[in-house]
């Protein structure tokens, strides 16, 4: 995020991420070994099951809370922290619409839930993808 050249710059992780992301959406236009696939596929794997055990405990810790403010907080760190960086973006579209209409805590922590998963899930389901590659 702090390149001295530049400064600080929160989007960089954003783009960067979003990046990798779309980038492992493409179309495969080379061929890729078994070990790359086999290292493709666990690793997606363990995205997808880190992060959805992950988001199953931080549900039960957010939604247990009777407080719509300390749900919203608590979401902030634990889906938000880890959410990183969409949670950034997740944020400004908030605060944006807390100007519009009052601010809703519990659409917040919702909001921060879902893209946290979306993030890693289409992390992980891009790496499924770019592991379909013919073999080499």
């Amino acid at each position: 995020m702090f390149d001295p050249r530049y400064g600080f710059w929160w989007g960089k992780p954003l783009a960067q991420m979003w990046g990798l992301i779309a980038d492992l959406f493409r179309p495969p236009t080379e061929a890729i070994s078994e070990q790359r696939r086999s290292f493709l596929r666990i690793s997606a794997a363990v995205i997808c099951l880190g992060s959805l055990g992950a988001g199953g405990l931080f549900f039960s810790w957010v939604f247990r809370e009777t407080d719509p403010w300390a749900r919203c907080f608590l979401a902030l760190f634990t889906f938000g922290l880890f959410g990183m960086p969409t949670t950034i973006a997740t944020l400004i579209v908030l605060g944006l619409l807390a100007h519009v209409h009052a601010p809703n805590y519990n659409v917040a922590a919702v909001a921060l839930m879902v893209t946290y998963l979306l993030q890693w899930q289409l992390l992980a389901v891009g790496m499924l993808r770019r592991s379909g590659a013919p073999g080499i």
